[in-house]
């Protein structure tokens, strides 16, 4: 019995020791697994153009985690893939999350990279104001110049934009050369012909207008120097005009020589939803107006030149023109550029302008240049002459303001730029409302504008068309006694419309 007993002891002590160790094994794999599923992941990632304080990692169940998002230069924060737009969030971990930062580049305009393509063209694009053209219909931005090499012929080029919207390299897909279609002899410059591209037919493609218009370099006759040292006379000339067809058929639809230069415009002057060509320079020897129009006939030609005496032209020349309606009264206006500028206001009779000669107070500059090294040209005085006109909406109040950009016919490499505002009565030059450039030391090139809601934040900011190889645009202040003085002065900005007021900032992607 004693035996049983104990046999029975043993048995239960066995079992029992089982029975407490695997309880012990069940207790420690429960609190593994309880530990474990109180810890979780959080993935933190980002699009291109910004980065994120922390990738994240493993974390205890209520943790909060605080991150943020910064944009690079050139790109905004645009929210988290949570629908979160704060850049700054707290993240409470009581599961796994995973969170991506998204960045998108600003909205900037095209603009081009001027140096390269003055290298490959030695000109600026024509009738260029900031638009994109597509001239081939592949969806990339087209440009378009006569070259400046005295060698007649009219260059296309397309580009592929980065992220900000620079098209920094080019690639020629067409070349027109004018020799090919009008007889001139190619040993002579059409190098200050005028031409532009305009739709005459409605075919949504753009014919070539331009005027033979150049230099001898083989004038007898003439006796304007020897521009290229050969012992024979060299003369300026005036020529015919002529349509160039994409077929490559020519149509000469005006053959009175003419002093056409940089003074054609494509516009629907008599609204027939047709562009006829206005010519703001015509001959005083066979004209006796300042404006002619050529009329479209409605089958891609244009009609013979009739004067436009209802738009008063009072100053020699129209360096630049614009045709918009900057009153936002309904009807189109010309706004011209010279010496100051003059308006002339469209009315509900398309033969009636109001005209208004624009008071104006432009910087001036001396016959030394500031200083720069770079005198006076031969020949040239150094008047205050306008070189480019953007017209935009600066303080939403619907009507626009006047930007033009000023250059001097002597210090051709500094630039001033005034802006002008309407005050009820007139437009007045508006110098205290952040947009003035006095004597900026500019190059070679116009300094042009364009405009457009970057940031999109309601307003119109403003900028250059043009950059330099860095990104930038290269702008030294001129009141430096050297080239080498002005090293580090370099300035890539644009203006940011902060409630109606331009604030001159520097670009931030800037190499």
């Amino acid at each position: 019995m004693r035996k049983s007993l104990s046999i029975i002891f043993m048995f239960l002590l066995v079992f029992c020791s089982k029975d407490s160790s695997v309880k012990e094994e069940t207790t420690s794999v429960q609190k593994k697994l309880e530990d474990k599923a109180t810890s979780y992941t959080l993935n933190i990632s980002s699009t291109s153009g910004g980065s994120v304080s922390s990738l994240g990692g493993t974390y205890d169940q209520g943790s909060k985690v605080s991150i943020s998002a910064s944009a690079s230069p050139g790109y905004i924060f645009t929210g988290w893939s949570n629908g979160n737009s704060e850049s700054n969030i707290t993240v409470i971990l009581n599961s796994d999350i995973s969170l991506v930062a998204n960045f998108e580049a600003y909205d900037y305009p095209l603009r081009i990279n001027f140096q390269e393509f003055g290298r490959l063209t030695s000109n600026k694009p024509l009738e260029w104001e900031g638009e994109f053209y597509d001239y081939n219909d592949n969806g990339l931005p087209d440009f378009v110049a006569l070259d400046g090499n005295n060698q007649g012929i009219i260059r296309f080029l397309t580009s592929v934009p980065n992220e900000f919207n620079q098209a920094k390299t080019f690639s020629e897909f067409k070349t027109l050369n004018i020799f090919d279609y009008i007889n001139v002899s190619s040993s002579d410059s059409l190098n200050g012909s005028d031409s532009i591209l305009i739709d005459l037919n409605n075919d949504n493609v753009d014919e070539v207008v331009t005027n033979l218009q150049g230099e001898w370099y083989n004038a007898p006759n003439f006796n304007n120097g020897d521009w290229n040292s050969d012992g024979i006379p060299n003369g300026f000339f005036w020529g015919p005009m002529y349509i160039i067809y994409e077929d490559g058929s020519v149509i000469e639809f005006d053959s009175i020589p003419s002093q056409k230069f940089s003074s054609l415009y494509g516009i629907d002057l008599n609204n027939d939803g047709y562009k006829d060509v206005l010519d703001l320079l015509p001959s005083y020897l066979y004209y006796d107006s300042d404006i002619n129009v050529y009329l479209n006939d409605g089958q891609g030609g244009l009609l013979q030149a009739q004067p436009v005496e209802s738009i008063k032209k009072n100053l020699p020349n129209w360096a630049d023109m614009v045709y918009d309606d900057i009153n936002n009264d309904g009807f189109k206006d010309f706004i011209g550029g010279h010496n100051t500028l003059e308006i002339n206001y469209g009315t509900n009779d398309p033969e009636v302008f109001n005209y208004e000669l624009v008071e104006s107070n432009w910087p001036s500059i001396d016959d030394n240049c500031l200083g720069t090294g770079v005198g006076t040209t031969p020949n040239n005085y150094n008047d205050s002459l306008s070189e480019d006109i953007h017209v935009v909406d600066i303080d939403g109040d619907g009507i626009k303001e006047i930007f033009t950009s000023i250059g001097y016919n002597g210090c051709n490499r500094h630039k001033s730029a005034v802006m002008y505002r309407y005050n009820g009565q007139k437009y007045v030059q508006d110098s205290d409302s952040g947009f003035y450039l006095e004597n900026w030391y500019h190059g070679w090139a116009s300094m042009v504008f364009t405009s457009k809601d970057y940031d999109n934040d309601g307003d119109i900011d403003l900028f250059t068309r043009y950059f330099h190889n860095n990104g930038c645009n290269i702008m030294h202040h001129s009141n430096y006694e050297s080239e080498e003085s002005r090293v580090g002065y370099e300035k890539g900005f644009f203006w940011k419309n902060e409630n109606g007021i331009l604030v001159q900032t520097n670009y931030e992607f800037c190499e």
